[in-house]
């Protein structure tokens, strides 16, 4: 199969791959950076969260 050339540079096909994981690469990092956000925000609450502690407060969310 003959890759079309862009003006004597790379294969279309290979700048799209390119382009893919660059964007794929962007969300990833926006992912974790709201994830990291996210865990920041609410670090006082996760302790709630676990069953252990529910019990042994006898606090019970229905």
């Amino acid at each position: 199969m003959i890759s079309t050339t862009v003006s004597g540079k790379r294969p279309i096909e290979q700048v799209d791959d390119e382009l893919l994981s660059l964007t794929a690469q962007q969300e990833n990092e926006e992912q974790q950076q709201q994830r990291k956000r996210r865990r920041h925000q609410f670090a006082p609450m996760t302790q709630f969260n676990s069953n252990t502690l529910d019990e042994d407060s006898g606090f019970r969310s229905s």
